[in-house]
């Protein structure tokens, strides 16, 4: 009865405009509940979410202590009422089903809601009017909230939830301060590779188990991938042109070409793997005029020398032609910008690849995330060596040009130069 004056106008908490609950009728042991869809001052607003429970700031608030302070939430999404059960031990019945901590069902008309096994007193019968979806325009382009619920978490089950150890409240702070001191540049790979395990044996004792991104989480995609398609047989012109292609040597032999398939298909042999023939050639090969200073320059290093070819014939197939001693070191004027100065002795661990270079300081691969960006400024580590190698120690300007910016990836850097660099 509307006009008996028991029914209190926005319970519970948050409040709702246009929500209103009524004590338990005579005959009746739980109280009623009535929400206006549409009302001029919560149809713009999100949707709203309704808590049963004993608690006082639930919406419908059951009489007594016997209860949980929250059993289950009511809400909706888009033009569905749902149910969402928050007790694990299936007090909560969508009909004559018991739903579990977690279960969601779509509410339809005319359902029965109750928080015990039916039949009992303690349930209620469920009205919902289509025509009360009037105020919801999901055709044009109003933006509505109602219509997107996840924009707003407030409007979640995780208040209803537990809360968090006291282990895992500490955790979470000790995360903040790692990652306060990273910022900073004051932790090292070591500290960062302890932290992991402390936190590894947090999870495992609260049975929180992690799985990687990319196979359940965010990577995961959309759509199946489709099936590859089949080889087909390429025109002859274009087997003519692939059949002599081969893998180039130091790549696993397993590993096929992209179009070796297809020309399977065309009748042709499967393609080789070319030998070796030979270490690359050495750099002032590349030259016309050899010059006298730099990393091209040909004077002699002593232990580190190329293959010669004696006179008479002599030599292995892989050496070189024998040049005139006077070829090898040209005389240039000097340079009033570049003076030239005595070349030093090469170092054999100066005279790597990049790559070989950054794998042999760090066996787990930390520091090969800086290998485009050195090979991108510097031809060699002869002159990284050359440039900022001073006063027996590296220079804080290649870690700047370098991008090297981790604290403990710089003391890597500072101690391998201290080591080989002498």
């Amino acid at each position: 009865d509307w006009e008996d004056g028991l029914w209190a106008d926005r319970p519970g908490y948050p409040p709702y405009d246009g929500s209103w609950l009524h004590p338990p009728p005579t005959g009746a042991a739980v109280p009623e509940f009535e929400c206006q869809e549409g009302h001029d001052l919560t149809k713009n607003e999100p949707a709203p979410a309704f808590s049963v429970g004993t608690g006082n700031d639930c919406h419908i608030r059951l009489p007594g202590d016997e209860l949980p302070p929250r059993i289950c939430r009511v809400y909706k999404e888009g033009r569905t009422w749902l149910l969402e059960a928050l007790l694990p031990d299936g007090h909560v019945h969508h009909g004559s089903r018991p739903l579990r901590s977690g279960d969601r069902v779509a509410l339809v008309d005319g359902d029965c809601l109750s928080i015990a096994q039916p039949p009992t007193a303690l349930g209620w019968r469920i009205r919902i009017l289509e025509e009360d979806n009037w105020y919801l325009d999901q055709k044009t382009e109003r933006d509505y909230p109602n219509k997107y619920p996840s924009r707003f978490p407030a409007r979640t089950s995780l208040r209803a939830a537990p809360p968090a150890p006291e282990e895992l409240r500490r955790l979470a702070w000790q995360t903040d301060q790692m990652r306060r001191r990273s910022e900073e540049d004051q932790v090292r790979v070591a500290d960062w590779s302890a932290f992991s395990q402390y936190v590894k044996r947090h999870y495992y004792q609260h049975g929180i188990e992690c799985t990687p991104w990319c196979e359940t989480g965010r990577g995961t995609p959309i759509d199946k991938k489709p099936p590859s398609y089949q080889p087909r047989a390429y025109p002859a012109w274009i087997s003519d042109l692939l059949k002599s292609e081969q893998q180039l040597p130091g790549v696993d032999p397993t590993r096929r070409l992209s179009f070796e398939s297809c020309l399977s298909a065309s009748g042709l042999p499967p393609c080789g793997q070319r030998s070796f023939r030979g270490a690359p050639p050495w750099l002032e090969d590349l030259y016309a005029e050899p010059p006298s200073s730099g990393l091209a320059s040909l004077s002699p290093v002593p232990g580190v020398g190329r293959p010669t070819v004696m006179p008479g014939g002599g030599g292995s197939a892989a050496s070189s032609p024998a040049r005139p001693q006077a070829a090898l070191q040209p005389v240039q004027p000097q340079s009033m910008f570049a003076p030239s100065r005595p070349p030093a002795h090469a170092n054999p661990y100066l005279r790597v690849s990049f790559r070989d270079w950054l794998e042999s300081m760090d066996e787990s691969g930390f520091l090969v995330q800086y290998h485009d960006q050195i090979a991108a400024n510097f031809d060699s580590l002869e002159q990284i060596h050359e440039i900022y190698f001073k006063g027996g120690e590296i220079g804080k300007a290649f870690f700047e040009d370098a991008g090297i910016r981790k604290l403990g990836h710089r003391r890597i850097f500072e101690k391998w130069f201290r080591d080989h660099s002498r």
